[in-house]
């Protein structure tokens, strides 16, 4: 691949957060974000429409969770509300694990296999246009990994991953600076899923000090209520 200022940032970008990646991995994550851009177009997929605030904010920005990510059990992963691919595609294509890129709106979902099709590939990543609960019928105990960058609140996404998960799997959950009381909520839920919090690492993205908060969760033990509950209920009427 030329070096170009765009392969240049990234790389800069990389080197920053000590994140390891090759020259095939850099051409296919910048494609997918030129991909993004060009889509959101004509279909609102993300806020950010510049080719570094995309590469800070969407590619770096999903790869801060790698540590969490590959010391998590071996095993195919999910991505919950993957929006344009992220963090899932650069977590996927880094990595090497086959993922399963979740979002409920189907619009998005389609725009999400274009991509893949288009980058070549679409034998490592399938896409779901359905909410969590529902795949969570077809697919339960499927995932080692289930993670989820600025989707819901934590007593949610507890709930949401846990069934998804097979015994022993991690939720990794990408969010801004949650309050005390999302993470007590979130570990109550936590209780009654069979789920317990493993660890939670703040830092600051870039030079706009955005903060950053990292937190896992483990299944370790099977759910004390029905799950999964109703499409919506999860967000609607909380366990706790």
């Amino acid at each position: 691949m030329q070096e170009n200022n765009e392969d240049v940032f990234l790389k800069e970008q990389l080197n920053h957060y000590s994140i390891d990646m090759n020259e095939t991995e850099r051409y296919l994550l910048l494609e997918h974000l030129h991909l993004v851009i060009e889509k959101n177009k004509s279909i609102n997929l993300t806020r950010i429409d510049g080719i570094e605030d995309g590469i800070a904010f969407h590619i770096i920005d999903s790869l801060t969770c790698l540590p969490e990510f590959n010391n998590a059990p071996q095993g195919p992963f999910c991505d919950m509300g993957t929006g344009a691919g992220y963090p899932g595609i650069p977590l996927g294509v880094v990595s090497g694990r086959n993922g399963t890129l979740v979002d409920s709106v189907k619009k998005k979902a389609l725009c999400v296999e274009e991509f893949i099709n288009e980058l070549g590939i679409s034998n490592q990543f399938e896409i779901e246009g359905v909410r969590a609960e529902e795949l969570a019928i077809r697919r339960k105990g499927s995932f080692a990994v289930v993670v989820a960058r600025a989707l819901s609140s934590l007593p949610s996404l507890v709930e949401l991953a846990s069934p998804l998960l097979m015994r022993g799997g991690v939720l990794i959950s990408l969010k801004g600076k949650p309050e005390d009381r999302e993470l007590y909520d979130g570990d109550l839920v936590a209780d009654k899923t069979g789920m317990e919090r493993l660890s939670r690492r703040d830092f600051c993205m870039g030079n706009e000090d955005v903060s950053r908060c990292i937190i896992t969760y483990k299944k370790v033990g099977s759910p004390k209520v029905k799950l999964p509950r109703r499409p919506g209920m999860a967000q609607r009427n909380p366990l706790v």
